[in-house]
């Protein structure tokens, strides 16, 4: 077979895969149809249902930690693992109750979907202490799963969060308030601020790929509209490039854009912040 027939035939497969590429996007869109008319059913039917699948307990809340507190840090994990769907404030309310034994507290989130998605930080420290996210004892998954998902997302990334599996309180973490902790210092990894809006991963590591061996490389992006925050993460295999690697690049432009290059471990760098 020569060039000109096996282009031609390469030429008839890609236009095969976009043809069933555009059948499957229609047929999803289809269902999503069908899954949004029902959810939209189920809410109008029963209103206080949709209120209660928007609400989390947290139990474990320290003592001295206020609403606003526990607000901030929770918005702040939604943003940094990519459980928020769009910009803005997820959590839109919380109340803490301190009368009865330990404190705790019912947050309550602006979606469904966030509300699920936020069960995935049960078990982070939060001052010294475990947070247990659960759904409140009046929700009835029968219902709730004609409201929206009933699990968080599985894309969610908590690979930077500091979370306990089990029940225990766990080892303690410092902590100052509002900002999501941390794993221990690792200070092969880079935090990239300031990048085009057009870049995705394969550009970061297209630029960084020159200076060694990357672990990891991602750029972060909104979970519903897929546009880039304009900020990134890395690790490299080799510690000892990281240094190179932030002098070459910190301050300097890309596209027009100054971009910032740190430390991921560093208190400026947003790693649970919306960056």
């Amino acid at each position: 077979m020569d060039n000109t027939s096996i282009v031609q035939q390469l030429k008839e497969q890609l236009a095969l895969k976009e043809q069933e590429n555009e059948q499957l996007q229609a047929q999803l869109q289809h269902l999503r149809g069908w899954m949004n008319s029902l959810q939209q059913r189920a809410r109008a039917n029963d209103p206080h249902a949709l209120l209660v699948a928007r609400e989390l307990y947290v139990g474990g809340v320290p003592e001295g930690t206020t609403e606003d507190d526990l607000c901030s840090f929770f918005n702040a994990l939604m943003t940094c693992s990519g459980a928020q769907l769009d910009s803005g404030t997820s959590v839109v309310h919380c109340s803490i109750t301190r009368d009865k034994g330990p404190p705790y507290a019912f947050i309550k989130l602006r979606s469904v979907q966030e509300t699920s998605n936020a069960l995935a930080f049960s078990g982070i420290q939060f001052r010294g202490s475990t947070l247990k996210v659960s759904r409140p004892s009046k929700y009835h998954p029968d219902w709730g799963v004609l409201l929206g998902p009933t699990s968080p997302d599985p894309t969610i990334n908590t690979s930077m969060l500091s979370i306990h599996s089990g029940s225990g309180s766990g080892s303690p973490v410092a902590n100052g308030g509002g900002e999501a902790p941390r794993k221990p210092s690792n200070p092969n990894r880079l935090y990239i601020s300031g990048l085009p809006y057009n870049w995705r991963t394969q550009h970061l590591q297209g630029m960084l790929s020159p200076f060694g061996d990357l672990k990891d490389c991602v750029v972060i992006v909104e979970k519903m509209s897929q546009k880039s925050k304009g900020y990134g993460f890395c690790e490299f295999a080799d510690g000892a490039v990281v240094p190179g690697v932030i002098k070459a690049l910190h301050n300097s432009l890309v596209e027009g854009r100054k971009i910032t290059v740190k430390r991921a471990d560093e208190d400026s760098a947003p790693s649970s912040t919306s960056g």
